[in-house]
């Protein structure tokens, strides 16, 4: 009996050989990917099982870059199957759209919005279990120039996650920014104010739905050197309303300030490091989403320092420090850190090897929960016959937790043949 992956290229092989089709000022694609893979485990906890499921996806794309319309579309079906868990097998559909107004690089008015939608299951590192997942997306942003030295733009972003286990999470984050150059030499102001909206089901330790509102305003200055290093540093407040059942102090209000200094762009001079690109984003301030049992008072440094080595011509070496605040499945406030080391090869014309390890480290806040996770994942992407595409991916995780249920290894190993037309 053939496998689903050689069924999938067996399939694959009878297609006929053609050119995306037209369609008005665009053209469609469709593709068709088959993979095979191993999961050593299947529910990320010290007594999980690992299995074999095989996938087979079909998925449409649009895209029409004619004029100042520049449309991206997208559509897929994955058919999954386990050889023992059948209770995971699914049928797991997603979407995307991408819209976007560009005149041209002397334009007013520029702007853009997109959509996302996406069923599927996988390891939730913060439950220890596997958790099925539909998450929908929006995005929305503008920009508009008012005069020669001023500019206003604005940002929306729309994310529902419904989870099989774990609480739901609602977020709504919008902005509106003010530019004025030239305000100061060759500093320019900025006048920001945002507004966020996050609600949850409460499946929590509390059963307390966050249910939180926040408000925002910040003035600062930033400068853009001739190194393309862009400075920019801002003081305001943050209101912050909640439900008095997310803490133990039932506080329903909090004012504090806020300090923001962003570095992005080049640390290293080119001069001296020609084939080294750096660039670093820092930011100070506390967190705009606090969880159950977190007051939000508490300021932590967050951002990314980056630096590429083109070693070889082929050869991109890359080291990566990397700080984040987040809203754990379990609403959670929790401050994640990273070092990433990565190797990029291009091994032939049509073959390419990535390479990457990282450590690390997952603080929860207001519980006795640290994780140190150690990982190291490897893939080989081959084209072939105009047409096909293979590849081979590897991943391993080692995390060791103090909290014992949190403490486990997983391998997966995936193999893919797509094809295109």
């Amino acid at each position: 009996m053939k496998t689903p992956l050689q069924l999938a290229g067996f399939l694959l092989c009878a297609l006929p050989v053609s050119a995306a089709i037209p369609v008005g000022r665009g053209e469609i694609g469709v593709g068709l990917t088959a993979a095979e893979t191993y999961d050593s485990n299947l529910y990320g906890n010290p007594t999980s099982a690992g299995d074999y499921y095989a996938s087979f996806t079909p998925a449409l794309t649009y895209a029409r870059n004619a004029a100042v319309l520049k449309v991206t579309a997208g559509a897929n079906l994955s058919f999954l199957r386990y050889a023992k868990q059948t209770q995971l097998n699914a049928d797991n559909p997603g979407a995307n759209f991408n819209v976007r107004y560009d005149t041209g690089e002397d334009t007013r008015l520029s702007g853009a919005v997109g959509g996302s939608y996406f069923e599927g299951s996988d390891v939730n590192p913060d439950l220890n279990t596997r958790v099925r997942t539909k998450s929908t997306t929006f995005t929305a942003q503008g920009s508009l120039v008012t005069g020669p030295r001023t500019d206003v733009s604005a940002n929306g972003n729309y994310n529902n996650v419904v989870r099989s286990v774990g609480s739901d999470q609602r977020a709504l984050n919008s902005g509106l920014l003010f530019h004025y150059n030239g305000f100061l030499g060759g500093y320019n102001l900025r006048l920001s104010g945002d507004y966020d909206r996050t609600t949850t089901s409460g499946d929590n330790a509390l059963n307390a739905p966050i249910d939180q509102t926040s408000y925002q305003t910040q003035v600062g200055l930033e400068r853009r050197f001739e190194s393309d290093l862009h400075i920019w540093f801002g003081y305001g407040f943050r209101i912050l309303d909640r439900s008095a059942a997310e803490t133990a102090s039932g506080n329903t209000q909090m004012t504090t300030p806020v300090f923001t200094l962003s570095l992005d762009g080049p640390i290293l001079p080119q001069k001296y490091f020609p084939k080294v690109k750096s660039s670093i984003v820092l930011d100070y301030s506390n967190s705009a989403t606090p969880g159950i049992n977190d007051n939000g008072d508490s300021k932590v440094f967050t951002g990314r320092l980056n630096f590429d080595w083109q070693a070889r011509e082929f050869t991109t070496v890359g080291l990566a420090f990397v700080r984040s605040q987040r809203l754990s499945a379990n609403d959670l406030s929790v401050v994640s850190s990273s070092v990433q080391l990565s190797l990029t090869q291009r091994l032939r014309y049509n073959l390419n090897g990535t390479l990457t390890a990282a450590y690390d480290w997952e603080k929860y806040r207001n519980v006795d929960r640290a994780d140190r996770i150690f990982s190291v994942t490897a893939g080989l992407d081959y084209s072939f016959a105009e047409r096909w595409t293979a590849g081979l991916a590897l991943r391993a995780n080692q995390t060791t937790s103090n909290l014992a249920g949190s403490d486990y290894d997983r391998y997966v190993t995936t193999v893919r043949l797509g094809y295109s037309f």
